[in-house]
């Protein structure tokens, strides 16, 4: 039984209302076949989606972060692109991406962490925690903040 055939004998006979109540261990076994047929097809499927990133979309990824932090990476760096596949097979968007930079670059540029605006970092493991995190603006030593308390460290 090919995939194809396993998922509309799910649709015709083993979904279908007049299907017995007890089947026979034939047909039992013959359902699940055609389950685990169904199910590979399904995740197979899955699979080419998620990972369906285009060179076009890391280069967009890439030019944004290099136009937004004044560098210089390349799209076809090899480890570039397994970090922006990684996060894509994972679910995040090309917004996702966007925003991860924009609120990165806001928070360092200008302090310590600006050595690491790069996709080592902004596209690694930690993707997650960037996407989620608040935005957080830092004040030199001594500025006051919105609501009139000072900074002092």
């Amino acid at each position: 039984m090919k995939e194809k055939e396993a998922i509309e004998y799910l649709k015709t006979k083993y979904l279908h209302p007049d299907s017995p109540a007890n089947p026979s261990k034939e047909l039992c076994i013959m359902h699940n076949e055609a389950l685990d047929l169904a199910i590979a097809a399904l995740k197979e499927e899955d699979k080419r989606k998620k990972k369906s990133v285009t060179l076009e979309q890391i280069k967009e990824i890439v030019d944004y972060l290099n136009q937004v932090c004044g560098t210089r990476y390349k799209y076809n760096n090899k480890q570039t692109q397994s970090y922006i596949n990684a996060r894509f097979s994972e679910g995040y968007t090309m917004e996702d991406f966007k925003n991860v930079i924009d609120k990165k670059a806001k928070e360092w540029k200008g302090t310590q962490f600006e050595q690491f605006l790069k996709p080592g970092t902004l596209f690694c493991t930690k993707f997650e925690g960037y996407v989620n995190q608040k935005e957080k603006v830092f004040r030199p030593k001594g500025q006051q903040d919105i609501l009139g308390e000072w900074r002092d460290s």
